[in-house]
């Protein structure tokens, strides 16, 4: 089955569910739309088992028929729960990365509870958190599951009204953590580092009243971008990792932003005015690792546009390269095709004079603006690309042709 068709087809569903009161899908973006399922009630989030491809398995949380489970892709559905959960508003849910074989669910619900449920069939469920404090007004948000939960045991819970909460023994207990912040503090959106295991980081967005973007690592909060949602009338709705560690933000009322690893350089953004983006009124954002395309739901449907942002191979092979030949000054930068995770890439002459040298984005893929280290454009001539991980134990090679005009 082919992973990145799946999940253009999965990721549909997103989008239009909260709207037709069922789950629907398309099969790629921009063709025609089936729904799939009426579940008695509108879907608020979904969940996808991270071996899809072979199981066909998705989660969907409801706003007040508890979760639901289809293990064929959509086509049909059962309801599980225990009798509480099954009448909840489940607002996010968090599955195993290392599902089936690991089947851990996490679900939240609008009322501030966290539920777990570690067999298969979704039989049995527990609570593995009762918040928030009687008399508190808040309501559950979001979750976030470290991708190293096998051995971390890590899950984060949002709330709008009490911050954030997170575990380390697979919901066994679970502490508060507000960074020195006002108990009582909103947060909207949790999204964990795909390398939280060596940056024990985590984005919150919709922080406090002004909404702002905030960088969770062991404790501290730092407000990472002072310019979004920060008094400008705006609030961070949506956060969401890229593979390669940058960061996509959605917000209520300018569309998304595009930012830097460390959230502090605006990469692009994109709204109604310079962009096919069908509201500025961002719901949700998911990211496909397979091709790099990332994907904005709103209260209109659906938007997506193509990153780099592609999970890296495990081993090199040969290096791409296109457009080959590649004319400069160029109207398009080089993509470079094949890269082992955290590559540098080197533009070497036939003679052996490294003429440019950078790091990839993190990723799969690369791009060169077709300049020498001095900022000129290099001269007509065939040359070797390489491109090697950190401690230069895998390298790989490509050749490019290159064309001054």
């Amino acid at each position: 089955m082919n992973t990145v068709s799946d999940f253009r087809r999965i990721l549909a569903m997103v989008a239009v569910s909260v709207a037709l009161c069922a789950a629907s899908r398309a099969q790629v973006p921009g063709e025609a739309w089936e729904r799939i399922a009426v579940l008695g009630h509108d879907v608020k989030c979904l969940a996808f088992s991270p071996d899809y491809a072979n199981d066909q398995t998705i989660f969907a949380g409801t706003g007040g028929m508890g979760v639901w489970r289809s293990q064929d892709g959509g086509d049909t559905w059962t309801r599980n729960g225990t009798v509480y959960l099954a009448t909840s508003i489940v607002t996010d849910l968090a599955i195993s990365p290392n599902y089936p074989n690991d089947p851990t669910l996490f679900a939240i619900t609008e009322s501030g509870n966290v539920f777990v449920s570690a067999n298969a069939n979704l039989s049995t469920w527990s609570f593995t958190i009762s918040l928030p404090a009687p008399g508190l007004d808040a309501r559950g948000t979001s979750l976030g599951i470290s991708p190293d939960f096998a051995s971390d045991g890590t899950v984060f819970a949002g709330y709008d009204g009490d911050g954030l909460y997170y575990t380390t023994n697979r919901g066994t207990y679970w502490a508060q953590d507000t960074g020195s912040l006002s108990r009582l503090i909103r947060l909207l959106d949790v999204s964990v580092d795909p390398n939280f295991a060596s940056t024990d980081e985590v984005i919150l967005g919709g922080v406090s009243q002004d909404g702002c973007l905030y960088r969770w690592a062991s404790g501290p909060w730092t407000k990472i971008n002072g310019t979004l949602g920060d008094g400008d009338g705006d609030t961070i709705t949506s956060v969401r990792y890229e593979g390669n560690g940058r960061i996509w933000v959605g917000t209520k009322n300018n569309g998304v932003f595009h930012l830097s690893s460390d959230g502090t350089t605006l990469i692009e953004q994109f709204n109604t005015t310079n962009s096919p983006l069908l509201n500025n009124e961002i719901t949700s954002i998911a990211v496909n690792p397979a091709d790099g395309r990332a994907y904005f739901g709103s209260l209109y449907g659906l938007s997506s546009v193509q990153t780099d942002a592609i999970s890296p191979v495990a081993e090199f092979d040969k290096i791409i390269c296109s457009p080959n030949p590649y004319l400069v000054p160029p109207k398009v930068n080089l993509r470079i095709d094949g890269l082992v995770e955290n590559s540098s890439v080197k533009i070497i002459t036939l003679t052996g004079d490294v003429v440019a040298e950078f790091d990839s984005p993190g990723g799969k893929i690369a791009s060169w603006d077709g300049k020498d280290k001095r900022g000129n454009y290099v001269p007509s001539g065939v040359y070797i690309v390489v491109g090697f991980n950190k401690d230069g134990s895998k390298v790989g090679k490509g050749k490019l042709a290159v064309v001054k005009r």
